[in-house]
């Protein structure tokens, strides 16, 4: 099975148009049928005040196919707490980061540094 309940999952949303902003959201599988997934979790988006992006505080169920062309899917180590992701915002790139030992390069561009 490609997918089986407590998978954890970050979904990008691609971004279609240069003006587009990154959403993400982190979530664990509910349940998996037919490409489609139940997904509880937290969406985050970017608050262009401060360069950062920010978990909204509510839980959230979503609904996703994964063979949708608008959606990146990566998964997750099981045994992190997505409570405690955050995204790093660095001069070189974007992480998604959760400690003690995950560490995720979501940058779209390559850097040798």
């Amino acid at each position: 099975m490609v997918l089986e309940p407590g998978n954890h999952l970050l979904i990008v949303h691609r971004r279609l148009f240069e003006a587009d902003h990154s959403r993400f959201f982190v979530g664990k599988v509910d349940g998996y049928d037919c490409g489609i997934a139940r997904v509880s979790g937290y969406s985050f988006g970017r608050d262009h005040l401060n360069s950062k992006f920010v978990r909204k505080p509510d839980l959230r169920t979503k609904l996703i196919g994964i063979s949708s062309g608008t959606l990146i899917i990566y998964c997750l180590p099981n045994n992190i707490s997505l409570e405690d992701v955050v995204f790093d915002v660095t001069e070189t790139g974007l992480k998604l980061v959760c400690p003690p030992d995950v560490s995720l390069n979501l940058s779209e561009y390559f850097h040798l540094h």
